[in-house]
């Protein structure tokens, strides 16, 4: 018979992990109104910062609230306003309401529970609430309430509540518009998404109602007047085409927009949100719509195919980007009705983008397919790091510009440091290479050669040989203009004696700990400066890596870390010390000032600029106090490949099998996924947004890297896509207190590791009866109330899905007497024994007849009314060493054949009493 447990009593708690997935969606808009008053630890609201840009609630006839794409997650944002550093704990609920269980969002993600903790001055919390796929169509409305806050603070009044869009993966995308600028009554292509059928009173599919479906024409970027195209067809799901209305204005802009709408009901209505991709320029003349090829050498000379409708053949001058900048040897290669084709000879213009602009009366417009780009010779811009010891050997990524242009003839493409020429160097793109730096020694130019020439000196291309101190790090990276920061400086050839120099200053207070470390406290100062750290008089070369800001602009984290090489899509940059005047640097672009939106000192939200090859740059801030440090907090990945926002859960077991979800965005067929660097055998695509897999087992607890790779595509590392292995196996390294009772009831703290996904309270024994109770703190700490049990050392297992921890001696029950025994004091006289039973559990050494049956001795010899204890008592256990197993008797089978595993008692022996009603029992038995 399997051994029962003496009591059990269930307590579970789930503790669930959402992934910060941030949307391809401006998280911007209007703010709400605060309160200006603070009530004990502080007022607590939704955040307006947070809901969706006012112009999309206004686009799709929603109320103000946040919105996400369904199949990913919402971060819904609570402040905290008024109040100083947190006295308590403030715990926050907030609950997602309306809409549909398991249809809308997750049953599981229902309720949140955050704490802003105390001795903190923490101003907000991010909530996460996963939404569901469900391929729709429209936008589902659901709603996020704070249900309340306890330990101090106040729900803000009227900004408790909001509503959560759900826009359906199924509304319609615009991709493109060909041509992008025509006349009145052209036929136009747009290419896109989920483009639904023509219909004015036919169901877009069975059981919707009727339909009215439009294409829009939106003057760019953010009026809301429209002009409809009344001719228009859908070709497929993915094309359409219309004809170009009348009502149009020349030379204008405008956003082409597909609108789906069934019925009467908001609800059901949905349309593509307006982008850069989206435009098209309408004209009253001739329009150029493809220029093949669409770049060539800055000094000229290439011959350009112009196709277009109704051009003016060469009776007008085509210019690359203005006056001045003339093409020649025009010559008409097809002509018809309406579309030609003309060939010209490209001028001389310096390196970059223009417009090509036959100029007619009217000239034709300007659109994307007008771009010419002019590749001037190589350009470089930075070297990273800029720094290496003379023995050479140093990786150094050098970035820059026109680094694959060349002209015909053979390739001449080499680095240089100095005058010793890098061994087969990795030209990745046209603005990145990879070059291990050959020995040397001093300050060396760094060169990049091309058929088009040498890039020029700069400063930037300088490469310094040391042989003195190199800083590598410095944290942190910022401090008060007043100094006192204790700052740790890490790098190589630091001894005893150095100096650290802050800028011009040096520090009072330097601490050589090591070769490789150095403390030294930050001087008053202002701006950036460089650290400077110098060894038998001899300093460290001024790096990118040695930069320290006094209350400069810091950046601590970048969501998305990733997007598009088109750029255009929004990110949300967050650190310390932002201003409303900061600029932002993306790279070596420098976004313009209507791109950035001023969140608050801790955030700003920037549209990223186009560029012209996948890349890893660094995003800086500058305000008045100086630009932001580079750190690797800062980095963005401009790809058209695969991007991880999020993992769903980001824990699991080092022996794998852990069920993940992946949003992110570009998933596609064909994709592979790493879990640092072990392939994922088991996954599956379900849409371009999501991937379903299993975890590869770790050979160890720790965090990995998660990395999606199509073809040469790799998504970019983030804090977002990292997982975290448990132990698999439980640890337990310490019990306080490590002693108790026998009779149990004494709470525990176990500390150890791989305590995640124990079952409570069964996963925890002492010896071989579980817990009372047990509760699992986080995976290296839980806690235990212990259950009665025999005096002396007992062995505490905790066990999970993965194993059960060491089996040794670790905790020790001591009996209340001060003896420290179980053997209770000598039978009274007249052969009788009185036991006191107390509720639950009692523990006694059985000092009446040997032999005698339990039902006899439970009812007394002779049985009287007083003697009679059966329905006090439930059950009675009994140890067996011998097996290690508990046996039991229950008073409710006494007379079921193989019910209990004992009938008689044994003097001697050591029993557990269970009675069943509150109070004390006394139990006298007959010793004779």
């Amino acid at each position: 018979m399997r051994p029962r447990s003496l009591q059990s009593l269930a307590m579970r708690r789930h503790v669930i992990l959402l992934a910060l997935l941030t949307l391809g969606i401006a998280l911007f808009g209007h703010e709400v109104a605060r309160p200006a008053y603070a009530v004990g630890e502080g007022v607590f609201g939704l955040d307006g910062a947070a809901f969706c840009p006012a112009i999309l609630q206004q686009q799709l006839n929603l109320a103000p609230g946040y919105c996400v794409e369904e199949g990913t997650a919402v971060p819904v944002v609570v402040y905290r306003q008024g109040g100083a550093v947190l006295t308590q704990d403030v715990e926050i609920t907030v609950q997602l309401s309306d809409g549909t269980v398991d249809e809308d969002y997750p049953s599981g993600t229902i309720t949140q529970v955050y704490k802003f903790r105390q001795g903190t001055n923490e101003t907000s919390k991010t909530f996460m609430f996963q939404t569901l796929n469900k391929s729709r169509y429209f936008v589902r409305s659901v709603r996020v309430t704070i249900l309340s806050v306890t330990g101090g603070g106040l729900i803000a009044p009227g900004a408790s509540t909001a509503p959560v869009h759900i826009l359906g993966i199924f509304a319609p995308t615009v991709k493109a518009v060909a041509p992008r600028s025509a006349i009145a009554g052209a036929s136009v292509t747009v290419t896109g998404t989920n483009f639904p059928p023509k219909c004015t009173s036919d169901p877009i599919a069975a059981g919707d109602a009727p339909c009215t479906n439009k294409v829009l024409f939106y003057p760019a970027p953010d009026s809301l007047v429209q002009i409809p195209a009344t001719v228009w067809n859908r070709v497929d799901q993915n094309h359409l085409v219309f004809q170009t209305p009348g009502g149009l204005t020349d030379g204008v802009e405008y956003d082409v927009v597909v609108e789906v709408q069934t019925g009467l009901s908001a609800t059901n209505y949905s349309s593509s949100l307006r982008s850069a991709l989206d435009r098209f320029v309408f004209t009253t003349g001739p329009t150029i719509t493809n220029v093949s090829p669409t770049s060539g050498p800055a000094g000229g000379g290439t011959f350009v195919l112009l196709t277009g409708n109704q051009l003016l053949t060469c009776a007008a001058v085509v210019k690359f980007g203005g006056a001045g900048f003339d093409a020649t040897d025009c010559v008409l290669m097809s002509s018809s009705a309406t579309v030609n084709v003309i060939r010209v000879k490209s001028p001389a213009h310096p390196p970059g983008t223009v417009d090509v602009v036959q100029n007619g009366a009217p000239p034709t417009r300007a659109t994307a397919e007008t771009k010419y780009t002019y590749t001037g010779g190589p350009q470089v811009t930075a070297i990273t790091p800029a720094f290496g010891p003379q023995s050479g050997g140093t990786t150094v990524i050098i970035s820059g510009s026109g680094f694959l242009a060349q002209l015909p003839g053979p390739s001449l493409m080499k680095v240089f440091f100095g005058g010793n020429e890098v061994l087969n160097p990795l030209f990745q793109t046209d603005a990145q290479i990879t070059a291990v730096a050959p020995p040397g020694a001093g300050v060396q130019q760094v060169t990049v050669r091309t058929t088009l020439g040498d890039s020029p000196f700069t400063t930037n291309a300088n490469f310094t040989y040391t042989t003195g101190p190199i800083v590598l790090a410095i944290s942190p990276a910022n401090g008060p203009v007043t100094g006192g920061t204790m700052v740790t400086i890490t790098g190589a050839g630091f001894l005893p004696g150095s100096t650290v120099r802050f800028g011009a200053t040096l520090s009072s207070a330097v601490f050589v700990d090591s070769t490789t470390n150095i403390r030294a406290v930050s001087p008053a100062g202002a701006g950036n400066v460089d650290v400077i750290v110098s060894s038998l008089g001899i300093p460290s070369p001024n790096t990118a890596a040695d930069n320290f800001s006094y209350t400069g602009p810091t950046i601590t984290s970048v969501t998305p870390n990733g997007g598009p090489i088109a750029g255009g899509n929004v990110i949300s940059v967050k650190g310390l010390n932002f201003t409303s005047n900061a600029t932002v640097r993306i790279g070596a672009t420098t976004v313009t000032a209507d791109k950035v939106l001023f969140v608050s000192q801790n955030e700003l939200t920037v549209t990223v600029p186009a560029a012209t090859a996948s890349a890893t740059v660094d995003i800086r801030v500058t305000t008045i106090s100086g630009e932001s440090p580079i750190s690797p907090d800062d980095l963005y990945t401009y790809t058209n490949g695969p991007i991880v926002d999020a993992l769903n859960p980001a824990t699991g077991p080092t022996t794998g099998g852990t069920i993940v979800i992946i949003t992110g965005k570009n998933f596609t067929t064909g994709l592979t996924v790493k879990f640092g660097e072990v392939n994922v055998e088991n996954l599956n695509v379900n849409s371009a947004t999501q991937i379903t897999l299993l975890t590869p087992p770790a050979a160890a607890a720790g965090v990995k890297d998660v990395r999606v790779t199509k073809g040469a595509d790799v998504s970019p590392i983030s804090p977002a896509a990292k997982f975290v292995y448990i132990a698999a196996v439980p640890i337990i390294t310490m019990i306080e207190p490590n002693s108790g009772s026998t009779f149990g009831g004494q709470e525990v703290t176990i500390t150890g590791a791989g305590f995640s996904g124990v079952s409570c309270p069964s996963g925890v024994r002492f010896g071989t009866v579980p817990a009372v109770s047990c509760s699992v703190v986080n995976d290296t700490t839980l806690k235990a109330v212990t259950p009665p049990n025999v005096a002396g050392q007992t062995v505490v297992t905790v066990t999970s899905v993965n194993g059960t921890s060491d089996i040794q001696p670790n905790f020790t029950y001591r009996s209340p007497s001060s003896g420290g025994g179980t053997t209770p004091p000598p039978p009274g006289p007249g052969g009788t024994f009185a036991y006191s039973l107390t509720f639950r559990w009692t523990l006694i050494t059985w000092f009446g007849r040997d032999g005698i049956a339990v039902g006899d001795a439970l009812r007394g010899s002779p049985p009287t009314a007083s003697s009679d204890i059966t329905s006090r008592v439930s059950a009675i256990y009994r140890w067996d060493a011998e097996n290690s197993v508990y046996r039991g008797y229950f008073t409710f089978a006494e007379g079921i054949p193989g019910a209990n595993d004992f009938t008689t008692l044994t003097r001697g022996a050591v029993y557990w009493i269970a009675t069943v009603f509150p109070g004390e029992t006394v139990w006298t038995v007959q010793t004779g």
